[in-house]
């Protein structure tokens, strides 16, 4: 019985996470700079200083966030990159054993859809 982790949909799932990503780092860029240029009176004094301070922070976590994603899409694509090469190679193993004894059963076969 094969295992099936199709490798080409988890570099698709990377790829739209990347396009995310980068969307999502537009967005923080462009709502830092319109925080730094927040002026009037109603982000005068404490209750300003407050907001923005509040908001800096938000950015930061949201920034933060969206690096933490991508690391993890990456990581998931690398993984079935690596299980795959594994899995070849145990076939293989299992094959040269298969074959060298009589009656043996067949060996797995790996469909890595790549």
């Amino acid at each position: 019985m094969g295992l099936s982790a199709d490798h080409a949909a988890f570099v698709r799932f990377k790829d739209t996470m990347q396009t995310k990503h980068d969307e999502i780092s537009r967005l923080v860029t462009g709502a830092e700079s319109s925080a730094s240029t927040l002026d009037g009176p109603a982000f005068k004094g404490g209750a300003g200083q407050m907001f923005k301070q509040t908001f800096q922070e938000f950015l930061r976590a949201a920034n933060a966030m969206n690096e933490t994603l991508m690391s993890n899409a990456t990581n998931l694509e690398q993984v079935t990159k690596q299980f795959g090469s594994t899995e070849e190679d145990q076939i293989s193993q299992l094959k040269a054993v298969n074959g060298s004894l009589p009656g043996g059963a067949p060996a797995p076969s790996l469909n890595m859809g790549t």
